[in-house]
Parts: structure tokens; sequence; C-alpha cells
């Protein structure tokens, strides 16, 4: 894989131990790209594909970043290592900085030096949700130190001379490899089967994403060179009790158990975004991006189960 011979082009994904990262892996194997993954933590995959190797990568420490740069030259990163939990960011916000700031202009400022494209993930908590759903051009107006985060990464991003794309997207839901790493649809697939009651919020709307669609997105960007800001997200418009409750249709589980609730019972109303959602036209045009639909997504969940 590092023979002097082998031309093909390298894609760092950092936090390849994550969700996203996961997929990543997956996306890119069998094409003929040099894949190096990186995560904070020691490889948590055992089947790493044959053009890919592992290198532990903390994102937060320069010179860290500097060495594995000046080691592969990336034609492409892949940044999808973030703090995402909004509580977490709250509490700590010294290191939800580093890593969605701090981080975020360290592999800018190596990514100018070597010509590489920057995808970088970012949120549809960049927006207040006042006006949703939104365009790429609109306002940045965050409610939250997450949202914050995530909008200060894309200026200095966008004013660090740096070629990159930026990738929103909107609650990601799929398969996950990782045991200890939920999302909202295994969340209420697993309660649900259990016989528990959930409560689930009624006065916040999203356009959910599925996993597989925003790795395929982060391919057609790689594939294209695409630069600048894209929405990536489903194409379907929920509350996040009518989301839960597609998905109990769906396994044909008991409704019953589903309980909605206001954001002002559990204390997010200031802080999440009331309605974001995304006009998908220009990634459409750009990227040929096709989301699928939940019912589609969900079906295709199951069949990888089935494997």
């Amino acid at each position: 894989m590092n023979g002097k011979n082998d031309n093909r082009q390298i894609i760092l994904i950092t936090g390849s131990n994550g969700f996203l990262g996961r997929r990543l892996i997956k996306e890119f194997s069998g094409l003929p790209y040099r894949v190096i993954a990186t995560s904070l933590s020691d490889n948590k995959i055992s089947d790493l594909p044959k053009n890919t190797i592992f290198r532990k990568l903390n994102i937060a420490d320069k010179e860290e970043v500097n060495h594995i740069f000046d080691e592969y030259k990336p034609s492409f990163v892949i940044n999808a290592g973030a703090v995402t939990n909004v509580e977490a960011c709250e509490k700590d916000k010294d290191f939800a900085y580093a890593i969605n700031v701090d981080a975020v202009l360290n592999i800018a400022e190596q990514a100018k030096k070597y010509e590489s494209l920057v995808v970088q993930l970012s949120t549809d908590f960049v927006f207040d949700g006042q006006n949703g759903p939104y365009k790429e051009s609109d306002k940045r107006c965050p409610v939250n130190e997450y949202g914050r985060t995530k909008a200060l990464s894309e200026e200095k991003l966008e004013e660090s001379g740096c070629d990159y794309a930026i990738l929103r997207t909107i609650l990601v839901y799929g398969n996950s490899d990782d045991p200890d790493r939920g999302n909202f649809v295994l969340w209420v697939k697993k309660m649900l089967s259990e016989g528990n009651e959930i409560k689930v919020v009624n006065n916040h709307w999203r356009m959910p994403t599925f996993i597989n669609d925003l790795a395929e997105a982060c391919r057609l960007v790689v594939e294209k060179k695409a630069k600048g800001i894209f929405n990536i997200s489903g194409e379907e418009e929920y509350s996040i009790e009518e989301f839960a409750r597609k998905i109990a249709q769906f396994y044909h589980l008991d409704e019953s158990l589903i309980t909605a609730i206001s954001s002002e019972d559990i204390g997010q109303d200031k802080n999440r975004p009331v309605r974001t959602g995304f006009d998908l036209s220009h990634t459409k045009e750009q990227l040929g991006y096709r989301p699928k639909s939940l019912t589609e997504a969900l079906t295709i969940m199951e069949k990888e189960v089935a494997k």
C-alpha cells in the first residue's frame, strides 16, 4: 500500500471509529484510492479494507496533524471528527472548541500547504430554526454551543485559503457497527421492541439524513472535486414525534408506547432550533445527489442486518 509506485490519490479520514467514519471506509472500499483512517482512540474496526490503513491522530494537536500531512500528502481530507453532543459541548466548551474549531484550523493550514481538498462535516444547528428550510447561502445563527462551534469552523475554513467543501446534515440515522453508538432510529426501534414507553418532542421539525446517503455525498464531492457549501439530508420533513411514529409503523411496533411532549417540557425550547430542513436543489444540481426516502432507507437497513 505504501509503495513508491502507487499513484492512487490519498484520502485522509478523521473520526474513523465514529458513525460516519465507519460508513466512509465502506464507501471507499474497493475504489481506486488509498485511505488513511484516523481517530483519537485506537482502531476499533476489525476488518479494514485492503486499500485502508489506520493511524492514531489527535486532530486538535497541531504537530500530529502536521506530521500526518507531511507523511501522506493527502489529496482529500474528510473531517468526520467532532464533538456533536449538544449537552457535552455546553458542559465542556473548551474541549468542544478545540475539536470543532481549532482542529479544523490545523487541518486547513496543512490542506492549503499540500493543496488538499477539505470535506468538512457540519450541521443544521448552525441555524436557529426560525426560517427553515434553509439554503446554503442563508445567514448562520446558532442557538447553542455545538452550533456556534460548527458555524465558527465553517467561517474559519472559508477564511483559510484552502480548498473546501462543507457538507451540512440533519439528524443522521442508519445501522451502526458499534454497539455503543446509537442513533434515533435504532433507539426508537430498540425501546419499542422491548415494550418501553418513550417521550418524543412534537414541536421540532427535521429532515432526517440516511447515513448511506451522507457517505455517498462525501464520495460524490471527492469524485467531482466539488467546492463550496452543500446541504445533505433527506427530502421528507417530520416532527420528531412523527419520525418516531414512522419508524414504529415500518417495524410494526406499538405506537401507543410513544408519548408526545413539547420542547418546553424538557428545557430544549431555547437551545434547539425549532424547524430546520434544507433546500436540496443546489446539491442535486452540482453533485447529482438523490436521497432515499425513509421507507427505502429503513428497507436497506433491514437488508444490511440480514446479511
